[in-house]
């Protein structure tokens, strides 16, 4: 058996191989920051003042986008991020790859959290592409991927979910890929997947009236044993005009 894959060409990344070397990355806003294998799980937690260990605040860099890249082991080991990747209004582009996520034991909600448009801010920025590809999520207690506002419509031109592996979701206190704003969606593709046991309703867009999708691609995935929670039991829940 020959395996093979490609890795992207990286433009001078920032090279992280300890969790406080990656929080310090993501906090500085590094455009491109590259996660080397460890037999150790990367926490996305800092203490605060009092110790308490909190997500880490990503900041927002001059080039207004982040691309996060696990380098595998030749044997196809993938770096392991525990707790949630929350992304802050005024990224544009996101791209996250070839990482795994590990809940921790249903410990989080889920490792992609888009961050709402602060109240104060008249004229949200529109977001590019968010991407997640070439990833595995487990144990979470939700699914994958938020992004909820009360202020403001945002424009997101693409949303990707390819190639990803997901399994051991609690299916409880939320969905699976859940939009609860007002947000204008050029495209949403969800590629070559597996989905593997757990969540309340995959797939809900849900701001009646205030949301809308130019386009749905849902192709070549594996569904097994989804949405399968005492409540919220839809493959699709999307209450948005096309």
């Amino acid at each position: 058996e020959v395996l093979a894959w490609t890795r992207p060409s990286l433009d001078n990344p920032t090279e992280v191989n300890t969790s406080e070397a990656l929080n310090a990355a993501l906090a500085d806003g590094a455009p491109v920051i590259k996660i080397a294998y460890s037999d150790t799980p990367y926490d996305l937690r800092v203490a605060d003042a009092s110790g308490e260990m909190k997500n880490v605040t990503i900041g927002v860099g001059s080039a207004k986008s982040m691309v996060i890249y696990g380098y595998a082991t030749e044997d196809g080991k993938l770096p392991v991020l525990s707790g949630v990747l929350n992304f802050p209004h005024g990224l544009v582009d996101i791209r996250v790859e070839s990482v795994k996520f590990d809940g921790n034991g249903y410990s989080f909600e889920r490792p992609i959290v888009i961050s709402g448009v602060p109240a104060t801010d008249e004229t949200p920025v529109p977001y590019g592409n968010i991407e997640i590809v070439n990833c595995e999520i487990s144990a979470y207690k939700c699914g994958i991927f938020y992004y909820n506002s009360a202020t403001g419509t945002v424009n997101i031109a693409k949303v990707l979910l390819n190639n990803l592996y997901m399994a051991d979701i609690l299916g409880d206190g939320g969905d699976c890929i859940d939009f609860r704003a007002a947000t204008e969606i050029g495209s949403l593709e969800i590629s070559e997947c597996t989905f593997y046991d757990g969540v309340r309703d995959f797939l809900r867009i849900d701001k009646k009236d205030h949301a809308k999708v130019g386009t749905i691609k849902v192709v070549k995935n594996t569904f097994c044993n989804i949405a399968n929670a005492k409540a919220n039991k839809a493959l699709l829940y999307v209450r948005a005009p096309f």
